[in-house]
């Protein structure tokens, strides 16, 4: 996919521009251009612009040119930065949570932690 038709996608399910992004339940975080070869070949998946809905024909690894590369950055990576700090990050848990969300903060506190011990 193109950054225009990105862009487009982007426009036409929030005209508003307003919502919050995520990929994978992450935020992102920013985006750069970066050579084509870098981190390896990329996936491209090629498509026929003259069909409608599902227009996927093949695909291609590249490592040609330039791409953009969005990157992601999770409450996960988060916790071992700040944790790397000594400091205590306040994570809020909006909406209902069932407990599950606030023990997986708490087991990627432990992991983080120990991390550090290991260092």
């Amino acid at each position: 996919m193109k950054t225009r038709d990105l862009i487009k996608l982007l426009q036409e399910a929030d005209p508003s521009g307003e919502l919050p992004i995520t990929v994978h339940g992450n935020d992102v975080w920013f985006v750069e251009v970066e050579p084509g070869y870098y981190d390896g070949p990329y996936e491209q998946l090629v498509r026929d612009e003259t069909k409608e809905g599902y227009n996927i024909v093949g695909a291609q690894y590249r490592q040609d040119g330039e791409k953009l590369r969005i990157h992601l950055y999770g409450i996960e990576d988060l916790l071992l930065d700040w944790m790397d700090r000594g400091d205590e990050l306040p994570i809020e848990i909006v909406g209902d949570d069932h407990g599950t969300l606030k023990e997986t903060v708490e087991r990627w506190k432990r992991e983080a932690l120990a991390l550090l011990k290991e260092r």
